[in-house]
């Protein structure tokens, strides 16, 4: 059996770990893709202090990425475009439960949003620019002409979800996969730090902080007949979400574990899931504190 476009091996007989370790180092076949097209589920799970669901909101969502340049020798461009996304809603009080079934969002069909990716080798031998140019590529700017209205505020979060597993697949193919069963840290994420564009917030003073990520490869699947490595990932973040003025904030903990299957051809995401769960503190304008605990499930899986 040969793994990826790798004819040098065959993890069938022999020495098999040593064939497994070669497996895993996806450094010398990333590659950017010029399209892929995704599946995209985004669950939020309300939860009260006994674990009781007390809503769910559910975002479903057709999504294609594209190639559509370079920073750098090292570091690709993406365009990606939401083709649907649909929303659905459950909630359940003793003795009532309220059902708000899929519905197509139209003004989110078609929207766009960048994000760049680097490579463990010259993707592009012919660019020349520097390997300063992802400072001058700014994030989270995406939806400013939308209304400020909660549906809004979910599509930037299953924005900022996509594009969390697609800085995990550059970082995990640049900075490889480490050792089977040793728990490594991934510097690179380590500290990073994005600003949330929620409407109803400030911008500068809305914050996703991670404090420590981790990950450890898995082993070798397949998915739909690709051969894929699999990386486990852990991190602990902080929340901070500001009202500009208006008295309301949000702040808390995030605690997210999941897995990325990655291809053992090129090194892009094939598929992908992330658990997180939030302990949260809100202010509302009159001051007053709420509690909020949240159990967020993301899913991503190639369509095509």
């Amino acid at each position: 059996m040969t793994v990826g476009n790798r004819d040098d091996i065959d993890i069938v007989g022999g020495d098999i770990v040593d064939r497994l370790k070669a497996a895993l180092d996806l450094r010398d076949v990333a590659a950017p893709v010029d399209r892929a097209g995704y599946l995209f589920t985004m669950d939020n799970d309300f939860v009260n202090p006994n674990g009781h669901v007390l809503r769910r909101q559910r975002l479903r969502a057709g999504y294609t990425r594209r190639l559509t340049g370079a920073l750098s020798s090292r570091t690709a461009l993406f365009g990606f475009t939401w083709d649907w996304v649909e929303f659905s809603s459950v909630s359940a009080t003793p003795g009532r439960t309220a059902t708000q079934e899929p519905i197509r969002w139209t003004f989110a069909a078609g929207r766009t949003f960048d994000y760049y990716r680097p490579f463990p080798v010259e993707a592009f031998p012919d660019h020349r620019d520097g390997a300063g140019a992802t400072e001058r590529f700014h994030l989270g700017d995406w939806y400013t002409d939308l209304a400020a209205v909660p549906a809004v505020n979910l599509l930037v979060m299953a924005t900022w979800d996509v594009l969390t597993f697609e800085a995990l697949t550059g970082v995990l193919a640049c900075d490889g996969l480490g050792e089977y069963g040793v728990r490594s840290p991934v510097s690179t994420m380590d500290g990073t730090q994005v600003h949330f564009d929620f409407k109803g917030f400030a911008l500068e003073d809305s914050t996703f902080e991670n404090a420590a990520v981790h990950s450890h490869p898995l082993g070798l699947t397949l998915v739909g007949g690709t051969p894929c490595t699999g990386v486990a990932f852990q991190g602990v973040g902080r929340l901070e979400v500001g009202g500009g003025g208006t008295g309301r904030s949000q702040q808390g903990e995030s605690y997210f574990l999941g897995t990325c299957l990655l291809s053992t051809a090129d090194a892009d995401l094939v598929s992908g899931e992330m658990t997180e769960l939030l302990t949260v503190s809100m202010r509302n304008a009159a001051g007053r504190q709420v509690p909020m605990q949240k159990r967020r499930v993301v899913r991503i899986s190639r369509s095509d």
